[in-house]
């Protein structure tokens, strides 16, 4: 009877180890899901923040250097649109090709006006460059009506002269900030696309490091006793 008793007794402290065995394996795996678990929840926040953030980047290059940069070339391409008919205001033959050139110079007049519009908002830089470009085509219209009443009057010769030499001195006034904004704005977009590069890698780099730690935690976990 004593054996018996001394046999059943071995046989259930053998059931309590690998009982207490089993509870240790559950939570070891229990910790390790845990600790897995809240890895993967501190990298899904900063997936998002990250995601967030190279939204707002993009969104400043959209609406501020991007947007200013092709609003400065327009407005520059009107420019010169304006100069060239400036000259075929000289060369007209009659009346109605007199008309048709100053047509065209009051509409790609409007569209420097409203692309100037365009710079004025989304301009980050010192805006005062763009009320000096504002000042001298403002400056401009009083030398182009003169030009037109020269031609108008046949005094080619004259008008010729006038945009050869003030119209040529406006516009290169015009263009100086113009120019001047313009490399703001790209250097601009180099500092935010510099910025969206470095979250980038960031988010990068933190992915890399949580399977890193994923699976050094369940290497650790697996080896604890």
């Amino acid at each position: 009877m004593d054996g018996n008793d001394a046999a059943a007794e071995a046989s259930r402290a053998r059931l309590d180890a690998r009982s207490i065995m089993k509870l240790r394996i559950a939570a070891r795996i229990a910790a390790g899901l845990s600790a897995i678990v809240l890895l993967l929840l501190a990298l899904g926040w900063f997936a998002h923040s990250s995601a967030d953030a190279l939204s707002r980047l993009t969104e400043q290059l959209y609406r501020h250097p991007f947007a200013v940069t092709n609003a400065l070339g327009a407005a520059d391409a009107s420019i010169i649109a304006m100069n060239r008919s400036m000259k075929d205001v000289v060369l007209a033959r009659d009346a109605a090709d007199i008309d048709r050139a100053v047509a065209e110079v009051d509409r790609r007049e409007a569209m420097v006006l409203a692309q100037f519009a365009i710079v004025r908002e989304r301009f980050l830089g010192d805006k005062s460059k763009l009320d000096v470009a504002a000042k001298a085509f403002a400056d401009w219209r009083p030398i182009r009506a003169e030009v037109v009443r020269l031609a108008r009057e046949g005094r080619r010769d004259e008008a010729a002269e006038m945009v050869r030499l003030r119209g040529a001195a406006a516009m290169a006034t015009i263009n100086k900030p113009l120019g001047e904004m313009a490399e703001f704005a790209q250097n601009k977009a180099v500092e935010f696309m510099t910025g969206a590069a470095a979250a980038a890698e960031r988010t990068r780099l933190t992915i890399v490091g949580a399977i890193l730690a994923a699976v050094l935690l369940a290497v650790v976990f697996g080896a604890l006793p």
